[in-house]
This record gives C-alpha cells, sequence and structure tokens, in this order.
C-alpha cells in the first residue's frame, strides 16, 4: 500500500501496531456479533488479518483483497463497508491513545496511520476529502477527528460527554443480568482526560459487573449509543469510572420486543428438522419470540429451514414441569467462540407459546429479586 509516512510507521511502529492487532480483530467480532448477521468467524479472522498486513506491505494485490473482504462478508457491500471502516478507526482511535499514553515522541505517527486508512478507502471507491476531517454521505455517517482521547465516530466522544455535563443533562445506562434489562439514569460527576466519572445506583452497577462493559443508550443530544470499559467502581458513593468509550450502531437490548431470560436450571433441548437432523444441547435464553441454544455440535442445519425443538421447563414458584413442543425457524447459526449457537424464532400461533409467557415473566421477576438480593448484601 503505497501512502506517506509508510516507511516511518513501519519502522517506528510495527511492533507497537502488531500489539493492537487482536484487540483489532476482538472488537470487530464484537460489532459482527452486535449486528446479529451471521458471518464466519474463521474467514472474518482471515480478511482481517490481509486487511491488517496491507498497512506494511508497499504493494498488494488490491484486486483479490477486495474479494476476499465481499467473499466474507457474502458480497453485501454496504456491510462490508462498514464494518472494515469501523475495525480500521478502531484501530486508529487505540493507536493513537497508546502512543499519548506511552509513546509521545511519536505521535506525528498517528497522522501516518490516518493516511493508510485513507489509501485502503480507495479500494470501497469513496470519495476523500482534503481535509483531515472526512465524512460519508450515507445512512451510516461517519465523521473523523482527533483530540487527547483519540479518534472516534460521530466526533469525540470525551467532546460530547462534556458538552452534557456542562449542560447537567442525564445519561441512560442500559445493562443486561442473566438476560433482563437493567436500566438506570445518570448524571456525570467529572471528566478527567479520557475518563468518565458517573453516579448510578448499585444495582446497575452489579449488572455492568457481570456484563464487563457500560452502555450508555442514545438519547437527548448524543448522537449515539456507547460502549465503555469499566476503568473502577466506588461502592461507597455508587459511582462507576469509565473509558475507551465505542460508538454503537445498534443496541439490541434496548430493542428486544421482549425480555429474553435465562433457564432456572440446566435443561437440555433437542431440534431436530425434516430431513432427520439431530442436534442436542442445552438452553440458552428463551422469550416469547424465541429460544437460544448453544451445542458442541453441528449437523448441518441451513439458516431458515423450519426446525423442531423438545425440551422440559420448571416453573418457577410453582416448580410444575412442562414439556414443550415447539415449530421454530432457524433465524441463525453461529460458530462462537469454539461452540454453535442456534438462535430460533417461534412460528405460528402454538398452544405452549402462553406457558413460555408466563415463565418468561416470572423469570424476569426471579432475575430482579435475585439482583436485589445481592444489592442488599453490600448494604
Amino acid at each position: 500500500m503505497s501512502y506517506e509516512g509508510r516507511e516511518q510507521l513501519v519502522l517506528s511502529c510495527m511492533e507497537i501496531l502488531q500489539s493492537l492487532k487482536q484487540d483489532y480483530i476482538d472488537q470487530t467480532k464484537l460489532l459482527v456479533k452486535d449486528s446479529q448477521k451471521y458471518i464466519d468467524l474463521y474467514e472474518l479472522d482471515d480478511t482481517l488479518s490481509l486487511i491488517f498486513d496491507s498497512i506494511f506491505q508497499k504493494t498488494y494485490d488490491e484486486n483479490n483483497l477486495k474479494k476476499s473482504i465481499y467473499k466474507c462478508f457474502e458480497n453485501d457491500e454496504n456491510y462490508a463497508k462498514y464494518i472494515v471502516l469501523y475495525s480500521m478507526f478502531h484501530l486508529l482511535h487505540k493507536f493513537s491513545i497508546t502512543l499519548k499514553e506511552k509513546y509521545p515522541n511519536l505521535l506525528d505517527h498517528i497522522v501516518y496511520l490516518q493516511n493508510a486508512i485513507e489509501s485502503f478507502q480507495d479500494i470501497f471507491r469513496i470519495n476523500k476529502t482534503k481535509n483531515k476531517d472526512i465524512s460519508y454521505s450515507s445512512s451510516n455517517s461517519i465523521k473523523f477527528s482527533s483530540s487527547g482521547g483519540g479518534f472516534v465516530f460521530f466526533g469525540n466522544l470525551i467532546d460530547e460527554l462534556k458538552r452534557m455535563h456542562s449542560q447537567n443533562e442525564e445519561l441512560l445506562f442500559l445493562n443486561l443480568y442473566n438476560g433482563v434489562n437493567v436500566e438506570c439514569k445518570s448524571r456525570i460527576v467529572s471528566i478527567d482526560d479520557d475518563k468518565v466519572v458517573c453516579k448510578v445506583n448499585l444495582m446497575q452497577i452489579l449488572a455492568m459487573k457481570e456484563e464487563g462493559n457500560a452502555f450508555i443508550v442514545k438519547s437527548g443530544s448524543m448522537v449515539s449509543n456507547i460502549k465503555a470499559d469499566i476503568a473502577s467502581i466506588n461502592l461507597t458513593n455508587d459511582t462507576v469510572t469509565i473509558k475507551n468509550f465505542t460508538h454503537m450502531e445498534k443496541m439490541f437490548a434496548s430493542q428486544r420486543k421482549y425480555p429474553r431470560v435465562h433457564p432456572n436450571k440446566f435443561t437440555k433441548v433437542m431440534l431436530s428438522n425434516g430431513d432427520g437432523l439431530e442436534v442436542q444441547g442445552k438452553l440458552f435464553d428463551i422469550s416469547q419470540g424465541g429460544i437460544g441454544v448453544v451445542s458442541m455440535d453441528n449437523p448441518g442445519f441451513k439458516n431458515g429451514e423450519n426446525i423442531r425443538a423438545k425440551f422440559s421447563l420448571i416453573m418457577p414458584k410453582s416448580d410444575e414441569n412442562i414439556d414443550v413442543d415447539l415449530e421454530l425457524k432457524l433465524v441463525v447459526a453461529l460458530n462462537y467462540q469454539g461452540s454453535m449457537r442456534y438462535c430460533c424464532q417461534i412460528i405460528n400461533e402454538q398452544p405452549i407459546t402462553q406457558k413460555i409467557v408466563e415463565f418468561s415473566k416470572l423469570r424476569v421477576e426471579e432475575t430482579l429479586e435475585e439482583l436485589k438480593e445481592k444489592v442488599a448484601l453490600y448494604k
């Protein structure tokens, strides 16, 4: 890839960028997972590595790389653009933070990586602007700017949070606790460089700890949903310090039509299709709209085909045993971290659905009660 500053980037920052490669891949996988669109993760790994390696190569086969990208994303050109450019801007964001914290003498090399990304954009035939701020006119409008906090989508999120803090605007945090939505409104207490301290209730803090991240829903003047890392938690004053902010186009927890609850006991599920293929797994979650099943086996089900699920539910409170026989549509089968996840949608009107509605409602109540009991232990 030819761009101004390639030699300086290769000579001075090869090891720094290599140390960020796995994060760049992992973050992209999370985005693909959140999109709920099936992409082969092994093929995604290979494609992202090809893109990463092209940063350092003086020449590369652009047509071959483009074919690999579109093949990975099943020829969905817009989706490929979004995911690939997101991944590269995330790498740039992490690179800028690393240089600022550990290698301040190399800060001007941020521009060289920016040049590489601008050069790579030609593969998608994106018109580039001549200034340092880049914008693209599409439904997923991307803005690119720099500041002490690094490079991010939709302008700088730290600057956006500072503006909200100055205007005393509330934030809305949303996390999942065992599949159940937990949310609370919050005020920003303080902002120091790239870290933000927020006042939240203890239930939200425990839900954040369970999920491992903080999620902020787009509201008010905020132009995007935000995912953030948890830097620290202070239980004496119910505050959480968050950092490493990332734009999220969609936050599926806020878009769920029905709560997806976890079963109250280990539940075996048998899935089968009309051709006699079967797979045994365990129930991961269940809702009025469908079920999620995890298995170590892959019999070769096809996305979109009708399948049948048989399992038993133990009703909360009454301990009544309910035999479930469901007609489903396989929405997607994902190979995730060495196991298969089958996401299935309930089809047609089925008598058993009302029992599932009742089970889900009771499990939401149980889950929130469990969370409240944990809160009581901290007081």
